[in-house]
């Protein structure tokens, strides 16, 4: 497992963010993330919008399992845990992989931790440099 020890702790995020940017990440409207979920949009909306400080344990298993967002998350961002001082690197880049807009891809590495970014960036440059050599 590949994971990296830091003192970044980034920018606190509340559930109602973490829940409506993996809605959008999706590409999910309130309406149908609440259809695939079985729960009403006004639940959605509240949760989007702090209605809801944290949901019930049903609730959380509904948005990990939908949205992807994990359990730890939810609890760091309702204030239950502290920061994390490590970021599970693959699973922090699986994520990053799966969002299908270039852009969208590199705002969220450039959240990563600004030495773990650098290296990213460092060695896309080099395969980048390597790949126009060769073709």
């Amino acid at each position: 497992m590949l994971v990296a020890q830091t003192s970044y702790f980034g920018a606190m995020t509340t559930i109602a963010e973490l829940v409506r940017e993996a809605r959008a990440r999706k590409k999910w409207t309130q309406e149908y993330a609440a259809e695939r979920m079985g729960v009403k949009r006004n639940w959605i909306a509240q949760v989007e919008t702090d209605g809801i400080d944290l949901p019930r344990p049903e609730q959380f298993e509904l948005i990990e399992r939908h949205l992807g967002v994990s359990r730890e998350q939810m609890l760091r961002a309702a204030g239950y845990l502290g920061p994390s001082l490590e970021i599970n690197l693959m699973d922090e880049f699986m994520r990053i992989a799966a969002i299908d807009d270039l852009e969208d891809q590199i705002a969220e590495l450039q959240r990563l931790p600004p030495a773990v970014y650098a290296s990213v960036e460092g060695m896309a440059h080099l395969i980048l440099r390597r790949t126009t050599r060769q073709g």
